[in-house]
């Protein structure tokens, strides 16, 4: 989602919710997005559900098509861009995910009980606590510059394709 403010573009971006991201900013904020259900064939329509579950708010097209990324992980990101026309800020109503937190590790260091080793598989004994979180807990617009400082660094491409976009069809 972009708008122009005074003549400068604008770009929306958000960032995750949850305990590994509370405390983060530079690097952390991303377009709003998520992943295709089995039975989902068009990308489009998975980006414009992933939006609305993400953000609670409904795109309106035209939709301006960004092409993918592919992160170092191989996972595949498609975008599409459409224009913010209301006159007020838009408001988040985030889906929600449930989360084991604290950590065992993190519980032992705030002076909780210290967790006893894991049991031969490698991993940490679970403590239980299961805590509800915001998928997204953050959103709002940057300019183009405030964007390139907050966003994840795979995903920058999507912001350049946009200004290339907006550019040649000024012209």
């Amino acid at each position: 989602m972009y708008r122009t403010v005074r003549g400068f573009l604008q770009v929306f971006l958000a960032r995750n919710g949850g305990p590994f991201f509370a405390k983060k900013d530079a690097g952390a904020w991303g377009i709003p997005k998520g992943g295709a259900h089995k039975y989902e064939k068009n990308p489009l329509q998975t980006a414009i559900r992933e939006f609305i579950e993400e953000t609670g708010l409904i795109p309106n097209g035209p939709y301006i098509p960004l092409g993918p990324i592919t992160y170092k992980t191989g996972k595949t990101v498609y975008a599409w861009a459409f224009e913010y026309h209301e006159a007020t800020e838009p408001h988040i109503v985030s889906n929600t995910f449930q989360l084991e937190w604290p950590r065992p590790s993190k519980a032992s260091r705030d002076g909780g009980p210290r967790p006893s080793k894991a049991s031969g598989n490698g991993k940490p004994p679970k403590s239980g606590n299961m805590r509800t979180y915001p998928e997204i807990d953050k959103a709002q617009f940057f300019t183009i510059q405030q964007a390139h400082e907050k966003m994840l660094e795979a995903q920058k491409p999507f912001v350049q394709r946009l200004e290339e976009h907006l550019r040649s069809n000024m012209k």
